[in-house]
């Protein structure tokens, strides 16, 4: 099912997404900076451009970026697991940046 923000189809390549792919080459630092940056890039042209629609892609980025901050949290702490990119939630990027 195509979702705008959740699901973008034509940020998938086969069983690929675009942000996953950017988060592996990237790393996880990087990453969060990324989705930090986007998060501000919505909020800050949504009443301009996106509406609502860009609110709900600031709040996927800050989700997505809160989510991987907790796992390398977890991380530094003795006997955790390894860290994965993926947010907690199915939820893998909104349409564009």
């Amino acid at each position: 099912m195509h979702d705008p923000i959740d699901h973008p189809s034509h940020y998938t390549a086969g069983s690929v997404e675009c942000i996953e792919a950017l988060a592996a080459m990237a790393g996880i630092d990087a990453h969060i900076d990324h989705c930090t940056q986007s998060a501000v890039a919505y909020l800050w042209r949504w009443r301009r451009k996106g509406g609502p629609q860009d609110l709900a892609k600031a709040r996927w980025y800050i989700d997505r970026a809160h989510g991987l901050a907790v796992q390398q949290e977890a991380l530094q702490q003795p006997g955790q697991a390894t860290m994965h990119t993926t947010h907690h939630t199915e939820r893998n990027g909104p349409t564009d940046t």
